[in-house]
């Protein structure tokens, strides 16, 4: 058949096109597989990682999350609020300067007294408020009110969500549930003790999940959830009535600030758009509208002249309040950061701001763990601290290197830290990847990809070359699933469970011998890892999992209180027993693969994996959260929930030998380092303990509590 010039020349031009069009997606399957931000930190000469240690730790490496930051009077020294307490730095250099004494706790804001002397800070703690005051030269605690949240004269506590504290630390203002008709407010004062409880009732059965105060703690505002709209509502705080009330919102507002003198208001919602308002009228100038964030952050300057936010993504974005270019002159955009600076910005959420006393200094703090300087005038980046991170998932040691490698999994960051200075060296950042699980070499990492092209969506990530070395095909798992996988010791197997699979079934891979097909290899696509088995027994779903020493056992729990060991060679079942269930569930071999434990709730329980024959237990009064043998099998360490303390207890009696306090949220992870003699404890406050193994066992024909 003959082709005409016409119709080969739109043949060609289709091939071509088709071409391109494979090529694109080739180079973006590439990319895909590869993304991942990293970033290398300066090590600080500063030893903040000995300060203020409890007993037998020899080193402390994070400084937890970050809540709140809040400059002193003159501008010199700003401080950090987190998770384990106050930091403080030099505004000029970024240096750290000392870990503020007193309360380790949970630190969600931070303010100073009018005359600048006292720093204050609003602690909450398993829904408990407690208010505690600082001597801001010395850094001593000087009060501290417990449970404010309980009300004496009506015998309740108030459980708050959400929360302000103005600026001049008088008043401290939260929301409880979402269908609570009120609004708490305290006042704090060195007059009134206890703090003075008073109360704002909203005529919505709905009220918001955003509240801001004024700085002299005069105003508040709030927010409501109605069928198509997302009213504002300004109060007085001191008579309880109702100002005014800015309607009109279509999307629910995530944040809200007032300017210095209270005279306007910023609010954003999901949608990004960000509002200004004239807080005595119904004047208002949307100055920005971005895309989905599901949280904001907003400050102004002193002056009132500038309004600095940041989003979920890390930006930071300026704008002038007080511009001209609009009629009612309520706000411009500025300008983004440089392109330059925005590449070396923030990987993760905003989650605080703060100008300087003079306006010229912005300092952000992000869940990537970093607080940055930024100079409002010349744009420039002045420095940048590592070490803020947030709860640890998993961790493992880098050998060779002397390194630790901690997983984060709700952020999508790996941190690397120097085991001898405590210091953190780097972070890796996944866009659109979310760790799962961690290889006890620190080597290899399960990924759940979000924008994969195709249904196979759980991949191995090889850390060192920062790519996808292979994908877990044949898999049943939903979009809707969670699953929870386990490597092996040797790293050769790997096992998953949907946690929301009631039936229980445990889904084992080899993947130490992966394939590729000759589509993936013409394509650069990573080989495939298929199904090896599915262990079925289990009548509900899995709790935990962990594979013996060896990797040929695998042991696993329920929610049915059932406890089963597998052969993983074979997929045949070794045992069930009954097992107690509580709150939590933990598992552990001993490193000799002799015993096995479980824990949960407040019960531990040693068996021998050859015959299923229970061995020992025991009650504590601590729940159990994460179990681990000591290298010598004599001693059983229990991380436990919620208090961050590590018991720990003789194997051949299971009697409690001593109980060591350092943390201050639910110990997620417990390893020993090769050398032996270093018992490392991480934390979801965003630390970890490095203790002396050889002293804290030694001190354990006692019990003590640090």
């Amino acid at each position: 058949m003959k082709i005409s010039p016409r119709t080969f020349v739109i043949l060609l031009i289709l091939f071509i096109f088709i071409l391109a069009i494979l090529s694109l997606i080739l180079i973006a399957g590439m990319l895909l597989n590869r993304a991942s931000n990293e970033l290398t930190f300066r090590s600080s000469n500063v030893a903040y990682t000995q300060w203020q240690l409890p007993d037998g730790a020899k080193t402390r490496l994070g400084k937890g999350a970050i809540h709140d930051i809040k400059f002193s009077a003159d501008g010199t020294r700003f401080y950090v609020a987190t998770t384990i307490g106050i930091w403080e730095y030099d505004t000029k250099t970024g240096n750290e300067i000392s870990l503020i004494e007193g309360d380790r706790n949970n630190i969600i804001h931070i303010a100073f007294s009018p005359d600048g002397n006292t720093l204050k800070g609003i602690n909450r703690s398993n829904h408990i408020i407690n208010v505690m005051q600082w001597n801001i030269i010395n850094g001593e605690l000087i009060s501290s009110i417990q449970d404010i949240g309980n009300i004496q004269e009506i015998g309740k506590r108030k459980v708050i969500y959400i929360s302000d504290f103005s600026a001049n630390g008088m008043r401290f203002a939260g929301v409880g549930l979402r269908k609570d008709k009120e609004i708490n407010l305290w006042t704090i004062t060195d007059d009134i003790f206890p703090p003075r409880h008073t109360t704002i009732n909203l005529s919505s059965k709905k009220n918001g999940r955003a509240i801001a105060l004024s700085s002299d703690g005069r105003y508040l505002a709030t927010t409501m959830t109605e069928k198509a709209n997302h009213p504002i509502h300004i109060w007085n705080v001191d008579t309880g009535e109702r100002l005014n009330t800015f309607a009109g919102n279509k999307k629910r507002i995530v944040q809200m600030a007032f300017s210095s003198d209270g005279t306007i208001l910023a609010s954003g919602d999901i949608n990004e758009t960000i509002t200004l308002w004239r807080t005595n009228s119904d004047t208002s100038n949307v100055i920005y509208k971005g895309t989905y964030s599901n949280s904001l952050m907003l400050t102004f300057s002193p002056d009132g002249e500038l309004l600095a936010s940041g989003d979920d993504d890390g930006k930071v974005r300026l704008f002038k309040v007080n511009g001209n270019e609009n009629e009612n002159g309520i706000g411009r955009l500025i300008k983004q950061f440089q392109s330059n600076l925005t590449n070396r910005g923030h990987k993760a959420k905003v989650t605080s701001l703060a100008f300087s006393p003079d306006g010229k200094i912005l300092i952000s703090g992000s869940e990537d763990g970093t607080v940055r300087g930024l100079d409002v005038i010349s744009r420039n980046q002045l420095f940048v601290i590592p070490g803020h991170t947030v709860e640890i998932y998993r961790l493992a040691e880098l050998t060779e290197e002397n390194n630790l490698m901690t997983m984060h999994w709700a952020e999508g960051q790996l941190l690397r830290w120097d085991i001898k200075t405590g210091h953190q060296l780097a972070g890796t950042y996944f866009f659109g990847k979310s760790p799962e699980a961690l290889s006890y070499d620190g080597k290899t990492l399960m990924i759940e990809d979000w924008f994969t092209f195709s249904k196979n969506k759980f991949k191995l990530w090889s850390i060192p070359k920062r790519k996808i070395q292979a994908v877990l095909t044949g898999d049943d798992y939903e979009s809707s699933s969670h699953p929870n996988f386990v490597f092996s010791p040797d790293g050769k197997r790997l096992a998953s469970t949907d946690f929301y699979t009631p039936n229980g079934d445990i889904q084992l891979w080899d993947i130490d011998n992966p394939h590729r097909s000759f589509f993936q290899t013409i394509f650069f696509r990573p080989k495939s890892i298929n199904l090896t088995r599915t262990l079925s027994g289990h009548t509900d779903r899995v709790l935990s999992m962990v594979f013996s020493p060896n990797g040929q056992m695998l042991a696993s729990n329920d929610h049915d209180k059932k406890l089963c060991l597998w052969n993983v060679q074979t997929g045949k079942n070794i045992f069930t027993q009954s097992d107690y269930r509580g709150f939590g569930s933990a598992l552990a071999f001993s490193n000799d693969g002799k015993i096995l434990a479980s824990g949960s709730y407040s019960r531990i329980t040693l068996w021998d994996p050859t015959t299923g024959q229970q061995l020992k237990k025991t009650q504590t009064d601590e729940t159990v959260n994460v179990l681990q043998f000591s290298p010598d099998n004599k001693i059983l360490l229990n991380g436990t929930h919620n208090n961050g303390k590590i018991q720990l207890f003789d194997v051949q009696s299971l009697q409690l030998l001593s109980t060591h306090a350092g943390h201050v949220n639910d110990i997620s992870a417990l390893l020993f380092l090769a050398d032996g003699k270093t018992l490392v404890s991480a934390s979801e406050d965003g630390t970890m303990l490095l203790w002396d193994w050889y002293k804290i066992a030694q001190g354990s024909n006692r019990k003590t509590e640090n």
